[in-house]
């Protein structure tokens, strides 16, 4: 099965794209949300200011989104087409390659924002 002279995967290349920007622009923004909330603490009793829940939600998506991602790209878009007991597709280790720099740069991504967003309030 070669998986570049058919074109049944047309539309997923098509939108690798718009996703890719689409992360980007994501990733810009919580950048800025990091800027916005720098010098804000995390108070020990009452409400938390609006820019850390909005950081909070913003760690739990980049942490959560990614890896379901991942696996809904690998089982249900790469193999869907592969039989069991049958040789793995021939660009298997180069997807395999991609998924796994993938996943180095969401648990970098997820670190950094860690620390840019609740560094200063972490007492160890």
């Amino acid at each position: 099965m070669t998986r570049r002279s058919d074109g049944k995967h047309r539309g997923v290349r098509k939108t690798r794209p718009i996703f890719g920007a689409l992360t980007a622009l994501i990733l810009c923004y919580s950048l800025y949300v990091g800027y916005q909330g720098w010098g804000v603490r995390v108070p020990k009793e009452g409400q938390w200011p609006w820019i850390k829940i909005e950081q909070l939600v913003l760690l739990v998506g980049w942490s959560l989104f990614p890896p379901v991602w991942l696996f809904f790209e690998y089982f249900f878009e790469y193999l869907r087409e592969w039989e069991p007991n049958t040789s793995p597709p021939p660009d298997f280790d180069i997807f395999k390659h991609g998924q796994d720099l993938a996943a180095k740069m969401w648990i970098a991504v997820s670190s950094v924002l860690l620390v840019l967003y609740f560094g200063k309030d972490i007492k160890l």
